[in-house]
């Protein structure tokens, strides 16, 4: 999949245009800020927007969703537990939905935790984490909606993408789920919290 990213804004938010290869059809991922920047990526890169996609709905990753929408006509996409009366969504999306783009399709994977309504999307190979996973790290939890305990449900489910799954986080540089399960003390985390919850189901078999 043909990834184009942006870093966009004062707290620097990855934005992605996502297509597949030599298709025209682009998912605009977290545009939180230089609606500019954005079309002039598209346009750079011969794609029409198909949609834009948010994995959530804090300010740094929507901020330029009205505009880009004004000046695409495309729909936006939301976890329906994430809607906002400052955003007019056209989709409301729930855990196990697809995002069709062309020849290209991302699943939802609902990941609360960082807000309620968090999303990463997976496929091809790749893995747009938002905020609930960063390359180390994961997303804060201290803000409205925030949950450790649901973040924690979170990454297990993420423990189950292949190890080659490239990850492409809402700040910072990109992974991969090897690397995050090997080095991020949060997934290792996840991962011992799983282990214990197998074995302790195993024990009363």
């Amino acid at each position: 999949m043909r990834v184009i990213v942006l870093t966009v804004g004062l707290l620097e938010t990855n934005c992605y245009v996502v297509a597949s290869p030599g298709a025209r059809e682009a998912a605009v991922i977290d545009p939180g800020a230089e609606a500019d920047r954005i079309l002039n990526a598209l346009d750079a890169g011969g794609l029409n927007a198909a949609c834009i996609v948010n994995t959530h709905c804090h300010l740094d990753h929507i901020g330029a969703d009205e505009s880009v929408r004004a000046r695409t006509g495309v729909p936006i996409l939301i976890h329906s537990r994430e809607a906002l009366s400052t955003l007019r969504p056209d989709r409301l999306l729930e855990d196990g939905d697809r995002v069709t783009f062309g020849a290209s399709q991302l699943q939802v994977i609902h990941t609360p935790g960082h807000t309620l309504g968090s999303i990463c999307l997976a496929g091809e190979g790749l893995v747009f984490s938002g905020d609930t996973l960063f390359a180390g790290d994961v997303g804060r939890t201290d803000l409205p909606g925030g949950s450790p305990e649901a973040l924690l449900r979170s990454l297990r489910r993420l423990l189950t993408l292949d190890d080659d799954v490239v990850v492409y986080p809402g700040h910072g540089p990109r992974s991969t789920m090897g690397r995050e399960k090997r080095f991020n003390p949060y997934l290792r985390q996840a991962s011992l919290a799983r282990d214990r919850g197998l074995g302790r189901r195993q024990q009363l078999m």
